[in-house]
């Protein structure tokens, strides 16, 4: 059995990065800061947010 895989993120990888830190948040953070904020986190707006810093990163753009 071998361990887990790494790699470089890529652009398709975006949403799944987005539902799992704001699963994350929404989890870990409950009771330590105000509700309203992991609340108020959206997978789509993540996902968006994730791609545009992606792309500011690439060489390619």
């Amino acid at each position: 059995m071998s361990g887990p895989a790494v790699r470089e993120m890529v652009l398709a990888d975006c949403e799944g990065v987005a539902e799992i830190r704001v699963a994350g948040w929404q989890t870990a953070y409950r009771g330590i800061i105000p509700q309203s904020y992991p609340d108020a986190m959206s997978v789509p707006q993540n996902t968006e947010r994730r791609r545009m810093r992606f792309l500011q990163k690439s060489p390619a753009c």
